[in-house]
């Protein structure tokens, strides 16, 4: 059904409107349900709801074509569809209906679009996003080129598992089915298939099945390639679901030694746990924590990693390409807010590398809040120095002023990522050293 925009609303605001959910006496979800209206439109009343004991289906506001398992009832008009599931259905729900207003409110458009729709949409940069990425490339060429690029679907790499396969087996495989190549020479594991696809079709191949390859952009193997874990190391991987980087940490260090891959929450950690299963990644413990109180109590100890990779949450700016919903999603308060914690992230991780060992930051985003700005702190603050570092994709220095910030020279050593440079997605990569032994004067720093 396409819904004018003011239509439904004018609609949603109608005291006769009538929501009917199936809640089972939960009543904490319906006012779950309530907030997030009121977050939109605070003039909206939930006027009255009945409560469903034998039916599957569940009456909703808002129905979003064939992707979406809802109906609803709005003052006699029905839209019915099955719900083959009700687990986890209310949260489904409510993200369906933000996206549906940061959609509506993004584009200004009266009509509704489908889910296919909007992924066929030229989204655009929100004006304060075009602006700071005009200052990190002010070339006007430049920006053009980032500005085409960002919307055009990234290419198909795969990383050959060596805990399974050699890549020259792995390329005598895949020469069959698709035309590929290896365009790193050095990296013989890193392959691209250089034609097009069908949805689908890298993920349901019985090499991918059997874990010969792992689907991952290249610039995302970036960070393993400057960490360069050796065998018998101790490593730890702060953020590591969904297990791209660790399993090819894994294949690094050929499974021997042992290598700690720690995230907080349970269905991250069930990802995880099933990339590594699958990629045959035995020398890995799995640890669910929270990353600073993991390496608050670990540094209490003995333990002292010779490497540790932390790949932090970010912006994610940097993947433009592949979820254009990063679009609708761009926030400055979300910026500063990353930035904090990866201040935080890193102040405690170096607390847990030996003297002497690396850790290798790295986020997918191009915002120098994030990336140059955490490092800067690292730097004015820990007994650390920044490394150069030589990978095979073409890498821009850091940038050593932004927003009347003035960042250390060693900065500049860090390497910047953009799509239009190696058509890729976007990405930052920084490898520290760690040069004497954390300790109390070190350890209360304003973050």
């Amino acid at each position: 059904m396409a819904c004018g925009t003011k239509q439904l609303i004018k609609k949603l605001k109608n005291e006769e409107t009538h929501l009917e959910l199936k809640l089972e006496n939960n009543e904490d979800s319906l006012l779950s349900l309530e907030a997030v209206f009121k977050k939109f439109y605070p003039d909206f009343k939930i006027a009255n709801y009945r409560k469903y004991k034998g039916e599957k289906w569940i009456d909703d506001l808002y129905e979003s074509a064939k992707e979406l398992k809802f109906m609803i009832i709005i003052k006699g008009e029905k839209i019915r569809l099955k719900v083959d599931a009700k687990r986890d259905f209310l949260k489904k729900f409510l993200n369906e209906l933000e996206n549906f207003f940061e959609w509506a409110e993004y584009t200004g458009t009266e009509q509704f679009m489908t889910r296919d729709e909007q992924r066929n949409y030229k989204y655009k940069m929100k004006p304060l996003f075009r602006e700071r990425m005009q200052k990190l490339l002010p070339g006007k060429e430049d920006f053009a080129e980032f500005e085409k690029i960002i919307h055009i679907p990234p290419r198909n790499y795969v990383r050959c598992n060596t805990l399974k396969i050699t890549p020259k087996e792995l390329m005598q495989r895949l020469s069959k089915k698709w035309k590929t190549i290896q365009p790193f020479p050095q990296h013989d594991e890193i392959i691209l298939v250089e034609q097009e696809l069908a949805p689908g079709e890298l993920g349901n191949a019985i090499e991918h099945l059997l874990g010969y390859y792992y689907i991952q952009e290249v610039c995302s193997m970036m960070s393993v390639l400057a960490l360069s874990p050796e065998k018998d190391e101790f490593v730890l991987d702060l953020c590591a679901s969904p297990g791209s980087k660790t399993s090819q940490t894994a294949a690094k260090m050929e499974n021997k030694g042992t290598l700690m891959a720690n995230d907080l929450k349970q269905d991250r950690i069930n990802i995880l746990s099933a990339t590594l299963e699958r990629c045959g990644a035995t020398n890995t413990i799995i640890t669910k924590h929270d990353a600073i109180a993991l390496c608050s109590k670990l540094s209490k100890t003995n333990f002292r990693f010779d490497k540790i990779l932390l790949d932090a949450p970010c912006s994610g700016e940097g993947t433009l390409r592949s979820s254009s919903k990063t679009f609708l999603m761009w926030n400055p308060k979300i910026i500063i807010k990353f930035s904090r914690q990866q201040k935080k992230f890193l102040a405690f991780a170096l607390k847990c590398l030996k003297v002497g060992g690396t850790l290798v930051y790295s986020t997918c985003t191009h915002t120098p809040e994030e990336d140059e700005e955490v490092i800067d702190f690292a730097v004015k603050n820990f007994p650390v120095k920044v490394e150069a570092i030589n990978l095979p994709l073409k890498c821009r220095q850091g940038i050593t002023e932004w927003d009347n910030k003035v960042y250390s020279e060693e900065v500049k050593k860090s390497c910047r990522i953009y799509p239009q440079d190696n058509d890729s997605e976007g990405f930052f990569v920084c490898k520290l050293t760690l040069l004497d032994e954390i300790k109390d004067k070190w350890e209360d720093k304003n973050i």
